[in-house]
């Protein structure tokens, strides 16, 4: 690193996308992050797009024909959607949909999609954090693929109550009614592109699809950065 490095680095200094941590103005990630982060590389279900292990298929019935996420909700890819969502600092979004990005081009490469749009934020969320997440991610995802994108053809018209700690049940009914279709667009026929940060339980997205599809679209496709594993201990408590 070049002194005129490490000053801008003093004054402006560049940090991990993922941890914080503050590294040379050529890097995006620290050495550990890089190394640590580890994608889903096991087999998984053509629908939800966890592991078998994990699938929650068995106690859920998706509108959507499918979801994919390159990462779990841990370790690494945890601290980066963590940073995102709560650290005010929404730059990251463009290197974190990278990832997304990558997924989607090569899991959806026979798929066209007409329009891609995003889980929305409720206004006063949104006013709250200062963007919503999803839609940092979607602007990035439709750049780097020239996807239409439709940012508000979702829209959020109840604040709900947090999905945090909630069971599935809880998610589902909390997420009834919430949104609805915006924009004065001709889905009929149409095939979605749906962006979101996390896969919980699939409640948000099974909600937006539900609402999209009411609308006219065919088929809606899913794409999130990182995907939970807790469904495995639920099958197991229903069980």
């Amino acid at each position: 690193m070049t002194i005129w490095e490490m000053l801008l680095n003093f004054i402006f200094p560049n940090v991990c996308k993922f941890c914080g941590k503050v590294i040379a103005y050529d890097q995006e990630v620290c050495a550990y992050c890089k190394d640590s982060i580890e994608p889903i590389n096991g087999i998984t279900c053509s629908v939800c797009g966890k592991e078998q292990g994990f699938c929650g298929c068995e106690v859920n019935h998706f509108e959507f024909e499918r979801c994919i996420a390159p990462f779990y909700y841990e370790g690494t890819a945890k601290k980066g959607i963590n940073t995102l969502k709560y650290g005010g600092v929404p730059y990251i979004a463009k290197y974190l949909a990278c990832y997304i990005s990558r997924l989607v081009k090569k899991q959806y490469k026979d798929v066209v999609f007409d329009y891609a749009c995003c889980v929305p934020m409720h206004r006063l969320k949104e006013l709250e954090r200062g963007y919503n997440q999803s839609e940092l991610l979607l602007r990035s995802v439709c750049r780097s693929l020239s996807i239409k994108p439709a940012k508000h053809l979702l829209i959020q018209v109840k604040n709900n109550e947090s999905q945090h700690r909630k069971h599935r049940k809880e998610r589902a009914e909390n997420v009834k009614g919430i949104y609805k279709v915006q924009e004065k667009m001709d889905l009929t026929d149409k095939t979605i592109l749906l962006i979101d940060d996390i896969f919980t339980t699939g409640a948000t997205l099974n909600e937006c699809t539900r609402m999209l599809k009411g609308a006219g679209a065919t088929n809606v496709y899913c794409a999130v950065f990182c995907t939970t594993k807790p469904i495995k201990l639920e099958i197991h408590k229903n069980n």
